[in-house]
């Protein structure tokens, strides 16, 4: 459950994914714990009976943006029911404006930002607030869910740093042996050969013809390795680097992060 929630709604907002944790475990567990034929387990398509009459199901008993699947479950509660939609969100104005957008107490709606824009109100879940505090009880209490919350943000913040590791350099290098980086060179730099050739061409005429000789300019200061794959990248275009995995395993990871900050150097 702690999974389904924090994964669905981290592209949203990591922070909202983790502060919302604790209460919408909350809130699930009183409104479809245990309900069915589901003891000890959390029923995603429990059915219930809305305030209106109409038909509420799933994990929080929500009679608009059901659906069997879980996670659109869970942005229907997020897009919805907890924020200020105009006919069914906790911080809508009507809502807000009385009993209805009372936060449910108890169940770890802190003073955080998320609950400014993000509220489990007594409008969308109108169960007696023992009911939901009895509920976060029964699977484990606040710390212990709160530290379910963290460890699965934790797990699923690794797993997507190790997937765009994965589609850098680097990465592609440890899976591949190599990989390939395209340098790219200033076009402005790219234009000033033409430009002082241009302009040297009638200079270096005049001189030729009163028998002098043109010294080699000095290069200015500050001016790239005429060697460098940078130089190479601004005179041609682009310049090719190639990472090459011939080290042993235990060795190349370094090498190759060395190898990889240096071509994006060479880049600025």
């Amino acid at each position: 459950m702690a999974n389904v929630w924090v994964a669905t709604l981290w592209p949203r907002s990591r922070e909202d994914a983790l502060h919302m944790c604790v209460p919408a475990m909350a809130i699930a567990a009183g409104s479809s714990f245990g309900a069915g034929n589901c003891e000890g387990f959390f029923n995603p398509r429990a059915k219930g009976e809305g305030g209106d009459g109409a038909a509420a199901k799933g994990l929080w008993q929500i009679t608009h943006g059901y659906d069997n699947d879980v996670a659109k479950q869970v942005l229907s509660v997020y897009d919805i029911y907890t924020s200020n939609n105009t006919d069914f969100g906790c911080l809508s104005q009507w809502c807000s404006r009385s009993d209805c957008g009372i936060p449910k107490p108890g169940i770890g709606q802190d003073k955080s930002a998320t609950f400014q824009h993000h509220l489990f109100c007594q409008g969308a879940w109108s169960g007696d607030d023992a009911l939901y505090q009895r509920a976060l009880e029964s699977i484990g209490g606040i710390d212990e869910v709160h530290r379910v919350c963290s460890a699965t943000a934790n797990h699923i913040k690794a797993a997507h740093q190790k997937r765009a590791e994965e589609s850098t350099v680097f990465g592609e290098a440890t899976r591949d042996q190599q990989a390939a980086v395209v340098v790219v060179g200033e076009q402005a730099q790219q234009a000033e050969p033409q430009a002082e050739q241009a302009q040297a061409e009638p200079q270096a005429q005049g001189e030729q013809a009163q028998g002098e000789q043109l010294a080699p300019k000095r290069p200015s200061e500050g001016k790239t390795d005429p060697n460098s794959v940078f130089s190479e990248a601004t005179e041609k275009g682009s310049a090719h680097v190639t990472v090459v995995d011939d080290v042993p395993k235990k060795d190349f990871d370094h090498r190759l992060k060395v190898l990889a900050y240096g071509s994006l150097a060479m880049m600025g």
